[in-house]
């Protein structure tokens, strides 16, 4: 309609026409603008005329107006005096700032064009903008005036040349708008240059989503660019060039004038009229016509309006009558800047939807807080960054289905895109996108594929990981550090990468310095082993649990299924210590049972390995922010910087004024730029796609007693390239209390030590057997008191001691030991007192920590002479004892046999018990009979069956036999002795002896439930013991009974320590301790014995090898050659052998 409008104006004008005009023309007049005026009244060339000649010519001609096209600026002064002279209005093609009335432009005036912009500028909000304009004249005018209205809003004005290149062009664009996130621009233009600079825009893809481009250029060699906008001459929006132009203006002026002077002054048209309706009109009219591209054509959508309000003031009005749309076919523009777009790859479906996983979308929410903070703090001057999100797969790469998810997003992605964390779906974005001819760089926050670090074969991908040799090696030199030298390997190798993978492991290892012990046959499970396949793996797992190592490495998709085969093979908590390489804290809580007691019990207290998140100043910083947003911030410091690498990659090329949206550039400047992130500094390898800078954390996983869930804590840092490798910050908390050995403890029980448990009917029958000794030697003793002698004649004469004696007072040390060895363990000494105590104590099991073949061939030995002891009683109190007695051939055997009897019944009599006693000791078991229990010293023996059974038997009635002889006989043993000058009497025997054998029987009991209970129970013992010693005096001898109360003293304090300090001194307190209370006793002993009489006294220089000959051979004389070797002339009566009573009457 507005095409007809015009021509129909063009051939209706009432009154005027090209005819009633006079065109001025010049050498400079193009011959395109002649042509357009071949119909004008008259057509004058004024080249190289004066004023008159021109005046002359015109003076009798009836014009109405005259035009000037000249095109040359000189002549104005001319045609102002011309027109003055003739009373007609002039219209020119040439600019000029000045007013004159008799003038009239055709064009818009440079103020006005500057105005309008200005206006449209302000209705459209445009702030930072760039002014680009040409050299001639007229532009840079309009520019110029624009420019000094704009100071504060406009960021720089740029003027090029008319012999502008494309380079030239290209770099204005690139360089000087682009890189500056410039998403602005006013072009002023009315030179051919505007088609290199549009060129320029295009190649450079400056117009993006929000862009606003504004042209004012009377040029017609421009594109038509979809979403620009334009302002041209009112009416001249249809002409096909700028000759045309000049003729529509012209028309249209011409037009207006007409139509003023007939309907506002209904006048007629003539000279007079027509320059008052121009200086009339032309203070308010229509100056510009807005037009926008909008698919490929220029769609008028407003008008620039000019009124005057008075003399001085002048306004510019923007009037949009229809909807304009910018670059992207948007219709608002929400922000000034440029907007930087970055997919991210942060979906949570694989392929077809066929499983789905939030995780990982949890994660990049480190990236969004990376963009929202960047945006925030303005950290790229003028533009501001957009992640655009896919949801193209996770974990696997399916062709299909990734190019039906990019192909329509392909377009949005953007400069670069935030890729997954696994190699799979890495490799998929990248092959599609190659396939697509999108090709972008990629980083990955992970990547876990070492096939990917290859820069050859991936030039697109970088990794915010190590290199996965780097990675290894540093988990090989934590565990090592650990004291740790021998491991356990176990990986999968049922492709070619996992068998390039496990030989890469195998070779860091080795190289390392730590040994992989199990054997080739026993290294490799299938990669999707799970739960369902451990019977066929079950001797394999076996055979790992048979190493004994507690050290792992596995390099398994699924190591919670292996964990659980470990379990399933008997392995327990500190039987396993493993470094994994990610938080599995997630696969610890929330499974169902019993998978998740299996994972918990050997997951404790094994270590993580991560990287080092949230490093330096910057890191605490966002660390702390996200802490506030979020509750797990794992892996969000690399998602993070996952942004920081595009984005400080992207400020570098802006400060070097490169063009960010070139690939080759972009990714140049990510591989080369070094910059401090939220991982500290980051920069990468110059020779692969891992990150260069590394460092790690060491974490533990601990149990949380309070929430009942698993958690980890920070132990220490990590860093190989630093002078001080290891930082830490937290002790190691180890489950079992201290680190796991290398090697667990060799475990010769048929049966795994947590089978084990407590056996009611094991310690029911161990009662039983016990109580029914302690009530057989109760019965003894009643029997042997009414049966025995109970009178002992006191020592009231000097005598001299003889070896008997000495044997008798060595007794008392030897009971304290064994005393003592009855009590409650003491842990400070129990290493170093065992061997000397149960020296002394004849304690054997102490003595030689008895096990298993040691224990039964102590135990046999003891048993076999017990029997032995039994026989030899009923030999030496029978006929046939008195009989060998007087042979001279078998004398010595008799006597060697009272000496074993006199052994074998006072020191040996709480050993033997006690050794004997062992037998019954089934107080574990791995199952609810009694057959079930084992017996303590030797796990491989069940109780009560087979040998067991046997040996229970014969253990009892021997036990029988021996207490019954033992206290029966043993006051009737010192009246054997003739030369024994000590007695003791029957009843304090007696109850010397069952005391023994209730702590024996204490010891074998109580002991095992309580060490304090027992030590207890001990010292009431032993006090009951020195009261009676004291009361009853049960010695002939009175130092004979303070030596007996210095032995239980001396116990009662050393037991009476031991439970007050067991498990709270060490070994030298204990020492002085112990060392304070013996001296003390002894010498308290010591003095109440100097106030008794010494009753016993030694001969001096006795040849005591002598003595033993004369007091155990019966013949004695025989081996006397020199009487005098022997030095007892003066008192051979002492030493006569005189014959018992027995023999005489025996005779």
């Amino acid at each position: 309609m507005a095409i007809l409008s015009f021509w129909l104006q063009l051939l209706t004008v009432y009154g005027i026409s090209i005819e009633d005009g006079i065109i001025l023309i010049s050498t400079k007049t193009p011959y395109e603008m002649r042509s357009q005026f071949s119909n004008a009244g008259l057509i004058l060339d004024i080249t190289l005329k004066s004023f008159d000649e021109i005046y002359t010519s015109l003076a009798n001609e009836d014009y109405l107006f005259i035009v000037d096209v000249t095109w040359d600026k000189s002549y104005l002064g001319i045609l102002n005096s011309l027109s003055m002279s003739l009373g007609i209005v002039y219209l020119t093609s040439s600019s000029e700032m000045t007013k004159f009335p008799f003038r009239v432009p055709l064009l818009n005036m440079e103020t006005e064009e500057a105005q309008s912009l200005l206006a449209f500028i302000k209705y459209l909000k445009i702030e930072n903008f760039v002014i680009l304009s040409s050299s001639i004249q007229r532009d840079q005018t309009v520019s110029d005036l624009l420019t000094r209205e704009t100071l504060k809003n406009s960021y720089s004005h740029i003027t090029y040349s008319d012999e502008l290149t494309q380079s030239v062009a290209e770099n204005i664009i690139g360089s000087m708008i682009k890189a500056k996130g410039i998403k602005n621009v006013v072009i002023i233009d009315s030179s051919d240059s505007l088609q290199i600079i549009e060129k320029a825009i295009q190649s450079k893809k400056y117009i993006k989503l929000g862009t606003i481009v504004i042209y004012s250029s009377t040029s017609f060699y421009h594109e038509h660019i979809d979403g620009t906008l334009s302002i041209k001459e009112y009416m001249s929006e249809n002409a096909e060039n700028k000759y045309k132009l000049f003729l529509h203006v012209l028309i249209n002026k011409l037009t207006k004038a007409e139509n003023y002077i007939e309907k506002i002054l209904k006048c007629k048209v003539n000279k007079e009229n027509l320059l008052l309706a121009f200086s009339i009109f032309y203070t308010n009219e229509t100056l510009y016509t807005i037009t926008n591209v909008q698919n490929g054509k220029d769609v008028p959508i407003g008008k620039i309006i000019k009124s005057q309000i008075n003399k001085e003031d002048t306004n510019f009005q923007v009037n949009i009558t229809d909807t304009i749309y910018y670059p992207g076919n948007i219709t608002e523009i929400t922000s000034m800047k440029a907007k930087i777009v970055i997919s991210i790859a942060n979906g949570t479906n694989d392929p077809y939807n066929t499983f789905s996983y939030q995780g990982f979308a949890y994660m990049y929410l480190g990236a969004n807080y990376a963009v929202f903070r960047s945006n925030f703090y303005n950290e790229i001057p003028n533009f501001y960054i957009e992640l655009f999100p896919t949801d193209c797969g996770m974990f696997w790469y399916e062709p299909l289905w990734y190019k039906n998810c990019y192909e329509p997003i392909l377009d949005s992605m953007g400069i670069a895109i935030l890729t997954s964390f696994y190699g799979d779906a890495i490799k998929g974005n990248i092959f599609t996108l190659r396939t697509l001819s999108k090709v972008i760089p990629q980083i990955s926050p992970l990547g876990i594929d070492s096939t990917l670090d290859n820069k050859n074969l991936y030039p697109e991908l970088v990794k915010l990981e190590s290199t996965l040799k780097n990675f290894i090696s540093s988990r090989i030199i934590t565990i090592m550090s650990l004291g740790y030298t021998d491991i356990i390997y176990i990986a999968s190798n049922d492709s070619e990468y996992l068998k390039e993978r496990s030989e890469l492991f195998r070779t860091i290892i080795h190289s390392s310095g730590m040994k992989i012990i199990n054997d080739e046959n026993h290294m490799h499970i299938q990669s999707n082993y799970t739960r369902e396949d451990f019977d066929k793996y079950i001797e394999f797992f076996y055979y790992i649990k048979n190493t004994r190592c507690t050290v792992f490495f596995l390099a398994v998709y699924y190591n919670e299924m292996v964990i659980e085969a470990l379990y399933d093979v008997g392995l327990r908590k500190g039987d396993f210590f493993f470094m994994l390489a990610a938080n599995v804290v997630e696969f610890l809580d929330g499974i169902e049972e019993p998978y998740a007691t299996k994972r918990r019990e050997l997951i404790e207290g094994s270590l993580v390995m991560s990287y080092k998140e949230y490093v330096g100043d910057l890191g605490q910083e966002i660390q702390k922010e996200l802490s506030e947003k979020y509750e797990d911030i794992s892996f969000m410091c690399m998602t993070y910087d996952t942004v920081s690498v595009v984005k400080e990659a992207i400020k570098y090329l802006l400060s070097i004024g490169d063009d960010y949206e070139n690939y080759n550039k972009l990714m140049n400047a990510i591989r080369k730029n070094k910059f401090v992130g939220c991982l500290g500094n980051v920069y990468f390898d110059k020779e692969e796609n891992t990150r260069a800078s590394s460092q790690f954390i060491i974490k533990q996983i601990i149990y949380n007693s309070t929430t009942k869930l698993f958690d980890t804590i920070d132990i220490s840092y990590l860093d190989r390239f630093s002078s001080q490798m290891f930082t830490f910050i937290n002790p190691y908390v180890w489950p079992i209390g201290s680190s796991p050995p290398n090697y667990r403890l060799y475990n010769p029980c048929p049966f795994n030590i947590y089978n084990i448990q407590s056996s009611s009917k094991g310690k029911t029958a161990l009662y039983i057997f016990l109580s029914f000794f302690i009530i057989l030697s109760l019965v003894v003793c009643i029997l042997t008191y009414f049966k025995s002698e109970k009178k002992i004649i006191p020592l009231t004469d000097k005598k001299y001691i003889s070896f008997e004696d000495y044997f008798f007072f060595l007794y008392f040390p030897l009971q304290f030991f064994q005393i003592i060895a009855m009590g409650p363990d003491q842990d400070a000494y129990v290493y170093f007192i065992n061997n000397f105590q149960a020296f002394f104590s004849l304690d054997f099991n102490i003595y030689l920590d008895l096990k298993f073949e040691k224990f039964w061939f102590m135990f046999y030995w003891v048993l076999t002479f017990t029997v032995f002891w039994i026989f030899g009683c009923f030999l030496y109190w029978s006929r046939l004892g008195r009989v060998i007695e007087k042979t001279w051939w078998t004398s010595f055997f008799a006597e060697i046999n009272k000496i074993v009897i006199i052994i074998g019944g006072n020191i040996g009599f709480i050993p033997i018990i006690s050794m004997l006693m062992n037998i019954y000791i089934c107080i574990n078991s791995i199952g609810e009979n009694i057959t079930d229990s084992y017996l303590k010293y030797d796990c491989t023996t069940m109780c009560y069956k087979d040998t067991h059974k046997s040996m229970i038997i014969l253990t009892t009635i021997v036990l029988i036999f021996y207490i019954s002889l033992a206290i029966y006989f043993r006051s009737l043993w010192e009246n054997e002795q003739e030369s024994l000058n000590v007695k003791t009497k029957t009843s304090y025997l007696l109850i010397l002896s069952f005391s023994q054998i209730v702590l024996v029987v204490l010891n074998k009991t109580l002991k095992n439930y309580s060490q304090n209970i027992h030590g207890v129970v001990c010292c009431i013992i032993i006090t009951g013991m020195i009261i009676i010693t004291i009361v009853f005096k049960p010695y002939n001898y009175i130092r004979a009974t303070i030596s007996q109360c210095i032995t239980f003293v001396s116990a009662f304090f050393i037991v009476l320590n031991a439970i007050v300090l067991r498990n709270t001194t060490t070994i030298i307190n204990w020492l002085i301790i112990n060392s304070i209370i013996i001296v003390f006793v002894l010498i308290a002993g010591i003095i109440i014995m100097k106030k008794f009489p010494e009753k016993l006294f030694s001969e001096k220089r006795v040849d005591i090898s002598s003595l033993f000959i004369f007091q155990f051979c019966n013949n004695y004389h025989k081996y006397l050659k020199d009487s005098k070797c022997l030095k007892i002339n003066a008192i051979v009566d002492k030493y006569k052998v005189i014959e018992l009573s027995r023999n005489s009457e025996g005779e």
